[in-house]
């Protein structure tokens, strides 16, 4: 077979990665087909591809239980008990076309479903007891798989008087009443609470009911690629669509980038100048619950497909969703968000100018992506923007300049390399390798330097891809001092993208018409140092409490992600002018004694350990009493801030607001109302007066 080979190679945009959940191949191939054809392009191009043995069929086995039944809900220890035989025979089967285990796990999931249906009709019509002290475990990876009928009902029980008393709290809050009042059960709000989970499982049940033996065929397909990486799937058209929506930050909708994990829809990614970037409340990892039209009735979506879900919450412009999240740390809550056009001039870089009380002046820029239009050579794009805003910085007089790199999930390598040149005057910064070890050094041959002064970098577990490239080559160069939590996210992987009917063009397949298209790993990026920064991420060189550390976020929470490795460093010349020791002992002596510092690290250890307990009082009391110390957990969050200290100015601000629509300038000026209250930002600052005071060394540049 004569493959024809169309790519596109894509570094950045970790947030996508799992986003296909249940797919459709063309029509006219036989399941086999596909199956054969995904796990052919994953051994010839995949960086590391997992042999085809008896630890990838445990990985697929393993990877498609939790994508039929992720919340262990419906099938039965016994029906675990047939699969089993299975599991280490799938390697064998794909080779022979034999898909016999997917035809028993659909079945054995279908009468589970169809039981499960008939239970929850009657359960439903019995008035929950709110004061009986007992729990729900709301982690499907904790949980077990039943081991008979009657601890499967008793299961289904305990889930049904979660969901209704979950419903029943969010209603009184909605109502404006005070759980923490309700000293009993009110009977009427809980008949309400009951009839709106209802209608939620009804419908649920609905999209269950349509689910097709092809669909769970094609959630195989994507096990088959995802057992190799978590970047490597099996994307159908849609899925391809939202891809490249995402590449270019052009959408409308709320602005949220969703992935299906373990049953759940769990927003990965908000977006910049978005929606719901706008509104602050929607964060990465929430799970979404429910999804309501205006003032309609919610729409449970738990168990849904990402693509289904895709499509309740994505609406016109001006439209309003309303959505019930669960918090990382258990809170459920419900959020509004107005439907806009996501891009545009909020994801662009920005910057603004700190002066401080003393009188010193110091640059700030923010740059949520690394942002690129492939298709359009003369729209905006993140090098030039952040090399325009460095010239402007320059023309103010700025010596010193912090470039925030936090929340930045990736995009455009060439934009990556670029950024990092701007710093240095020449020389590699990052090498690209394939599973031969054959690879490209990507360097910066322009000598000129746009910014030459001290620069502190800003990162967290969201910083991700092209941002760990930028943050890495300027580490490694001595360049800038990176300030973040305990490591950014670590996917150093490069995936290209297969097209199915073009790789089919010449063989009989050539009829199938709309097959989709593979998302492979294949290849691996490297720092000057030859580390990978693949799970592992960049580490700062000052580590702070971050907010974000209680989250399990990053590579290494992934299912099976390729491992850390190195390569042969790259010949650089090191910046002249090395960072002191001592800057670096001081930012220690300082937030170990800063009062904000030490109160975001005890409320991370705190949510840390929350997390750590996933279970779910249902009785009233307790669940209110969960709720309660939540919010305040939240509202603790928002008082450690700083006093507004820094003085924060727009470069040229009077020419620069002239350039902006009237709307977009009271945005800005809302967005530097913020930054004083950044206490990395004050941070970042005195780290940048103590190099300052310090003085350079001796410099060869």
């Amino acid at each position: 077979m004569t493959f024809k080979r169309k790519s596109i190679p894509i570094i950045g945009v970790v947030a996508l990665a799992g986003l296909a959940i249940f797919l459709y191949a063309g029509t006219n191939n036989a399941p086999t087909d596909t199956v054969r054809s995904v796990s052919d392009i994953v051994q010839r191009y995949h960086v590391s591809p997992l042999a085809l043995n008896d630890v990838y069929s445990k990985r697929v086995f393993d990877l498609y239980l939790k994508r039929i039944d992720p919340g262990k809900r419906f099938l039965i220890q016994s029906d675990i008990d047939q699969l089993k035989y299975y599991e280490t025979r799938l390697d064998d089967d794909m080779k022979s076309d034999n898909l016999e285990f997917v035809a028993l796990a659909n079945r054995l999931i279908k009468q589970r479903v169809a039981d499960a249906k008939i239970l929850y009709t009657t359960m439903i019509q019995t008035p929950q007891d709110f004061e009986s002290k007992e729990v729900f475990e709301t982690d499907g990876e904790k949980r077990t798989f039943a081991k008979n009928k009657s601890e499967w009902e008793a299961d289904w029980r305990k889930f049904i008087k979660y969901q209704v008393l979950t419903t029943y709290i969010i209603s009184a809050e909605s109502a404006t009443r005070n759980p923490s009042a309700l000293s009993k059960q009110d009977a009427a709000m809980e008949l309400d609470a009951r009839h709106k989970v209802e209608k939620n499982l009804d419908s649920f049940f609905d999209r269950m009911s349509k689910e097709t033996d092809e669909d769970r065929i094609n959630a195989f397909i994507d096990c088959v690629a995802n057992a190799n990486d978590p970047h490597t799937s099996y994307l159908a058209p849609q899925q391809k669509d939202d891809f490249d929506i995402n590449i270019k930050g052009s959408l409308e909708g709320i602005g949220a980038v969703l992935q299906e994990e373990d049953g759940y829809i769990k927003v990965t990614r908000i977006v910049p100048g978005g929606p719901a970037w706008r509104q602050k409340e929607l964060k990465a990892q929430d799970i979404i619950l429910k999804v309501a039209q205006d003032e309609g009735e919610s729409v449970d979506i738990v168990g849904a497909r990402v693509q289904d879900a895709v499509k309740l919450i994505r609406g016109s412009k001006g439209t309003r969703a309303r959505l019930t999240v669960k918090k990382p740390d258990g809170k459920i809550a419900q959020i509004s968000i107005i439907r806009d056009v996501v891009v545009l001039e909020e994801s662009y870089s920005k910057s603004a100018i700190i002066k401080t009380p003393d009188g010193q002046k110091f640059g700030y820029i923010l740059l949520p992506s690394f942002y690129r239009d492939f298709a359009n050579s003369k729209a905006r794009n993140a090098s030039d923007d952040l090399r325009n805003e460095l010239r402007r910085l320059n023309a103010q007089g700025v010596k010193s300049i912090i470039l925030d790199l936090r929340n930045n999930g990736g995009g455009a390598l060439e934009d990556a390399v670029k950024v990092a040149g701007l710093f240095i005057d020449y020389g590699p910064v990052v090498q690209v390798r394939d599973r031969a070890n054959r690879g490209y050094t990507y360097e910066d041959t322009d000598p000129a330097i746009v910014f030459d002064g001290d620069v502190v970098v800003l990162v967290n577990t969201f910083s991700a891809s092209a941002s760990e490239i930028v943050a890495g080559a300027l580490q490694d160069y001595g360049r800038a001092v990176i300030i973040g939590g305990a490591h950014t996210y670590g996917k150093g992987t490069v995936q290209t993208v297969l097209n199915l009917d073009t790789l089919w063009a010449n063989s009989v397949k050539a009829k199938a018409g709309n097959g989709g298209s593979v998302k492979v790993t294949n290849q691996k990026y490297f720092r000057v140092t030859g580390a990978s920064t693949q799970f592992k991420g960049v580490e700062p060189d000052i580590t702070l409490p971050d907010f974000n550390d209680y989250l399990e976020v990053g590579e290494q929470t992934q299912s099976y992600p390729l491992p850390w490795t190195t390569t042969s460093a790259a010949p650089i010349r090191k910046w002249g002018r090395p960072v002191q020791p001592s800057v670096l002992a001081l930012s220690k002596e300082r937030t170990q004694n800063d009062p904000n510092f030490n109160a975001m690290a005890t409320l991370v250890s705190k949510l840390r350990q929350r997390r750590k307990n996933s279970s779910y009082p249902l009785q009233l009391t307790a669940a209110v009493k969960m709720q309660q110390e939540s919010k305040q957990d939240t509202d603790s969050l928002d008082q450690i801030k700083l006093a507004n200290s820094n003085k924060i100015a727009l470069p040229s601000e009077d020419d620069y607001l002239k350039e902006l629509e009237p709307e977009r300038a009271t945005e800005y000026q809302e967005w530097l109302k913020q930054l004083p209250k950044d206490i990395y930002i004050d941070e970042a600052v005195s780290v940048l007066k103590d190099m300052r005071a310090m003085g350079p060394g001796e410099s060869s540049h």
